[in-house]
């Protein structure tokens, strides 16, 4: 175990005092020296303790971590920003056609999301709104919100405008994380790519930003053909990173195969679970814990892989205040995978 700095400045008091047969005030001339010596030894050792730690992709972290994947062919996902639909109303109808410019600035109530038109469109004189394609300013899953949340105009505009979005913003994802980036590192380990097996194209797809999770089919459309679907946490892609994909595949494909990139088929899974309540907690607040935790592990479901009762349990059963959980089986059963299949929540039910 590394040695804090009262160790190490304890240690060379304890030499000091052994040769010179004292031990130095702190304020002496070798007090403040070896103050000065134990920081830099402890600083020292922190970096070599760090340096060691990004030696191994099992746990190195951060840009590091991004070198050892980088070895395997291996790059991590950036997040992706969520588009959708803002409505623009004036207060009374214009006499006159009114451009809303590309660019233009709109938030949410607090003003915390921030999001984008993506072309001019023209208010027509006499209408009473327009959509306009838009995005959000950054990238990540916080942007996804639901209908009816952008409220206010940041952009200046002369005449009185009202905004909304009467749609909800969709497909923003957080970029990938250390823990996931490690899994994809230490799975091309167990599982090489040899240019031709399942784990080529999946690896392949997986490079594209936004695709979380792929699964690969072979003779999808006949001899000489692999089906590759392409999914986003707990949802679909959009089809234009679909359409990177499928240029991709068409690029990197080995010569004599067609490749087929769909996205999977959506299967919800109603769940409905009772969970006991630890003494002391609050009973909704569990709940509604436990509801993120089912919706988490709904989101970690890869294309292709099983829904579990085993699993969603695990999920609930680290929600702290809940100390046993039972699930209805007439409703939530297991499900087995399929290669073109993503399960997905469907109705949730929590009681406690």
């Amino acid at each position: 175990m590394r040695e804090d700095y009262n160790e190490i400045l304890e240690r060379m008091k304890n030499e000091y005092r052994k040769y010179a047969g004292y031990t130095p005030d702190d304020a002496s001339d070798i007090g403040i020296k070896l103050k000065t010596l134990a920081g830099e030894i402890f600083s020292l050792e922190s970096s070599l303790d760090f340096l060691k730690r990004q030696m191994f992709p099992t746990t190195a972290t951060g840009a590091y971590l991004d070198m050892h994947a980088a070895q395997r062919q291996i790059f991590r996902q950036g997040s992706t920003a969520a588009a959708g639909k803002l409505m623009f109303s004036p207060e009374r109808p214009l006499t006159y056609d009114f451009v809303i410019p590309a660019g233009t600035v709109c938030t949410v109530s607090d003003g915390s999301l921030r999001f984008i038109t993506d072309k001019d469109a023209v208010l027509f004189a006499g209408s009473a709104y327009i959509l306009v394609d838009s995005h959000a300013e950054q990238g990540g899953s916080k942007y996804n919100i639901p209908m009816n949340t952008v409220k206010s105009i940041v952009t200046y505009f002369s005449e009185a405008i009202y905004v909304n979005n009467m749609t909800a913003f969709s497909g923003g994802t957080d970029a990938e994380s250390d823990e996931e980036l490690r899994a994809r590192i230490a799975e091309s380990y167990y599982n090489p790519s040899t240019g031709m097996n399942e784990t080529y194209y999946r690896q392949l797809a997986m490079s594209v930003d936004g695709v979380y999770s792929a699964s690969v089919k072979a003779l999808t459309h006949g001899t000489g053909t692999v089906g590759v679907y392409a999914a986003s946490r707990g949802t679909t892609v959009s089809d234009d990173v679909l359409s990177e994909v499928q240029a991709l595949m068409d690029k990197m494909r080995p010569i004599g195969v067609t490749i087929f990139v769909e996205s999977p088929l959506l299967s919800p899974v109603a769940v409905k679970v009772s969970v006991k309540v630890c003494g002391g907690y609050d009973r909704d607040e569990v709940k509604k814990n436990v509801r993120e935790a089912i919706k988490d592990y709904f989101n970690r479901i890869n294309v292709g892989e099983s829904f579990r009762l085993c699993d969603a349990g695990e999920a609930i059963y680290h929600v702290s205040g809940v100390e046993g959980y039972s699930f209805d089986t007439s409703v939530t059963n297991d499900s087995e995978g399929a290669p073109n299949t993503l399960y997905t929540l469907g109705s949730l039910t929590v009681n406690a």
